[in-house]
């Protein structure tokens, strides 16, 4: 009996390293409130532990859940997006942030997270040299940008006029590209 449970806690083990062996070479989530892109509805309203305030059904399967709720305190507005497939690709956030408080926290989140944001939004500079990273202390990057993999993108920014901090996480692929018609 002893050498069973012996075994299946080597299995356990030997089970689980190679699951973090895996997930090493992935870019971070990104993630607000405890939502991450790729999660479905049924996911999110778990995390957010409260109806939404309005359900959107939208066009050819797409829909959106709205949240009033409260981050860390603070007011929030927030909006979850999702694929026909129920797939959530978009996060969109305003926080009432009247001290930048919670925009300074978040920055501070997604660089341990996320790493360094960009000046650039992540862009390649045009002559190969390296982007200058953003300090999130400094009063004058209110936007900041991160590009954790080829189809995510995280913007932060401070909306002065209304005391607001922004968040906007998407995800982007060949499936949202829009083709323009320009053949008349």
């Amino acid at each position: 009996m002893s050498k069973k449970i012996v075994a299946l806690v080597l299995m356990a083990a030997v089970c689980l390293s190679c699951l973090s062996a895996l997930g090493e070479g992935a870019a971070p989530a990104a993630s607000f409130n405890g939502a991450k892109l790729g999660m479905s509805q049924r996911q999110v309203r778990w995390v957010m532990g409260v109806q939404p305030l309005r359900e959107i059904p939208g066009l050819g399967g797409y829909a959106a859940l709205l949240y009033q709720t409260k981050v860390d305190g603070f007011p929030c507005s927030v909006q979850y997006s999702f694929l026909p497939g129920d797939t959530l690709y978009s996060i969109e956030a305003a926080v009432e942030d009247p001290e930048m408080d919670y925009f300074d926290k978040l920055a501070e989140e997604y660089k341990e997270q996320l790493g360094e944001p960009r000046k650039d939004g992540g862009a390649e500079p045009a002559d190969g040299a390296d982007a200058e990273p953003v300090d999130p202390a400094d009063r004058d990057g209110e936007t900041l940008i991160w590009q954790p993999d080829a189809e995510t993108m995280v913007v932060l920014s401070f909306d002065w006029a209304g005391d607001t901090t922004r968040v906007v996480i998407w995800r982007t692929n060949e499936e949202f590209q829009i083709a323009i018609d320009t053949e008349q």
